[in-house]
């Protein structure tokens, strides 16, 4: 064969193939523009997740992650899984090259196109309200009360939050079961550009097709149209962990959360998610109520120091993370991880508070539903990966 570029080797392997060889899988319920690619553990606890950029391109591919770790394209995805291949060489060129080389031998048979073309992955259409058949939660609490029974939220809290819920159909969809839409709007604007949409009868989690996932939120309060009175913005992953808080404090709360505004990012925040938030909500705190995994207390470090108008280049590696910051790294442990470590690393006094779930639970859901994280910490779950790593 005759020596071939780094260039050439773009054009003929895709990310997704060398990915799926190390065990990733294709999270079907992330949406169908940007393909997302999720490793877990023996566990099923989430060890990485990516999403894949001009995806059927293989020569302009990249990838990217959203809690702003480092991404980039074929040749730094090899390089930072470097000791998960087989492959031996005189150095680390010579190592790449021959890992490289590997997934084009006389007998690979992959096919991008049959892969995209098989799990229908295309680029999404813009974002249709008309596609759904939709049925405001206001005033029917008693009709979707099932649909939030395995979740453990009651009527009160349901109908605290229903004037902000819908049950939705998807008219286009291959499976037309009616589920919970929570509607994003951009803050300030009433029009609904997006859905996170979760089932009712299982695990089943997406965004309708086209959401702007940019600077669109699911977001809740109860100013009556008045958000320069809101003192306290809690940001969670989902609608859910949202609803949970209320429902896990209201008895303690000294105002009822009457000027308290509750949000949810639907998973992995944009920085205008946050930024356009906080920037509606202009006399208010920004919480941290991101789940307790390390992925959200990345999500935590990453806000705090969005809020202060600094960027992080974030990169997990081997137990740790290394956080970049005007100029500076701090590479921390997996379980040394916290907004207060980085604040004292970085020097910076911030205004953003946490209210996290209580130790022992992932996330504010799991509260409401009396589910302990049991056995081995999570964390260890996710560090024992590094021996379980599929190999080409």
């Amino acid at each position: 064969m005759a020596q071939m570029t780094f260039q050439d080797y773009k054009r003929r392997i895709s990310i997704i193939e060398v990915a799926l060889s190390l065990g990733y899988k294709l999270d079907k319920s992330a949406g169908v523009k940007y393909p997302q690619l999720v490793l877990t553990d023996d566990f099923g606890h989430k060890r990485d997740s990516i999403f894949i950029v001009n995806a059927d391109r293989r020569d302009i591919q990249g990838y990217k992650r959203h809690n702003g770790a480092k991404g980039g394209d074929l040749i730094d995805f090899i390089k930072e899984n470097i000791n998960a291949f087989n492959r031996t060489g005189r150095n680390e060129l010579d190592k790449i090259n021959n890992i490289l080389a590997g997934f084009i031998g006389e007998e690979r048979t992959w096919s991008l196109k049959d892969y995209l073309a098989k799990n229908n992955i295309r680029k999404a259409k813009a974002f249709d309200l008309n596609r759904y058949e939709l049925t405001p939660a206001k005033n029917r609490e008693l009709y979707v009360k099932y649909m939030f029974d395995r979740r453990n939220l009651d009527m009160n809290t349901i109908r605290k939050f229903s004037s902000n819920i819908y049950q939705i159909r998807d008219k286009e969809a291959k499976y037309k079961n009616l589920n919970i839409g929570f509607p994003y709007r951009v803050p300030g604007n009433d029009n609904i550009v997006g859905f996170e949409i979760r089932g009712s009868s299982s695990s089943f989690k997406s965004k309708a097709e086209g959401t702007n996932s940019r600077n669109a939120v699911w977001s809740v309060d109860f100013t009556n149209g008045h958000p320069e009175k809101v003192k306290f913005v809690l940001f969670t992953e989902s609608s859910f962990d949202a609803m949970a808080i209320y429902q896990a404090n209201r008895e303690r709360a000294r105002d009822g959360f009457q000027y308290t505004a509750f949000v949810s990012t639907g998973g992995s925040y944009s920085e205008q998610q946050i930024l356009e938030t906080m920037q509606h909500y202009k006399n208010a705190i920004a919480y941290d109520c991101f789940d307790n995994d390390l992925a959200g207390r990345i999500a935590g470090c990453r806000m705090m120091l969005l809020l202060e108008g600094k960027r992080a280049e974030i990169e997990q590696k081997d137990g740790s993370v290394t956080f970049s910051v005007d100029g500076k790294d701090v590479t921390l442990k997996d379980d040394e991880v916290t907004v207060q470590r980085l604040k004292d690393e970085y020097g910076i006094s911030s205004d953003m508070r946490q209210w996290k779930a209580p130790a022992g639970y992932k996330d504010w859901n799991d509260v409401t539903m009396g589910k302990k994280v049991e056995g081995p910490s999570m964390q260890q779950h996710l560090n024992e990966l590094k021996t379980h790593r599929m190999k080409i």
